[in-house]
């Protein structure tokens, strides 16, 4: 996934997927030094929701630190960045059990 800029994009979680608290981290590529946090939204919960610390890369695939995240299967995963934001790429998605 590449977010020029601003954007964002859901998922559905599938039905099998146990519910649970899990540890998100994401393989990321930044080339900017002026990174600002992915948020992440599950469900309808837009009060809660998590951010995920973007490293500046140089250019490189690097992991973001993990975050805990609560899951229920069935759910829309919504990741965002806000307005003014630079360029990410995003090679993958880790979602380990915590």
């Amino acid at each position: 996934m590449n977010f020029v800029a601003d954007g964002a994009v859901e998922y559905e979680v599938p039905d099998e997927v146990p519910s649970k608290t899990y540890v998100l981290k994401c393989e990321v590529c930044t080339v900017s030094t002026k990174q600002v946090p992915l948020m992440v939204i599950v469900g309808d919960d837009s009060e809660n929701a998590i951010e995920v610390p973007i490293p500046h890369t140089n250019g490189e695939w690097q992991d973001t630190d993990g975050v805990p995240i609560n899951i229920e299967a069935g759910a829309t995963i919504r990741f965002s960045r806000p307005k003014g934001s630079l360029g990410l790429a995003i090679k993958k998605f880790v979602f380990a059990a915590s």
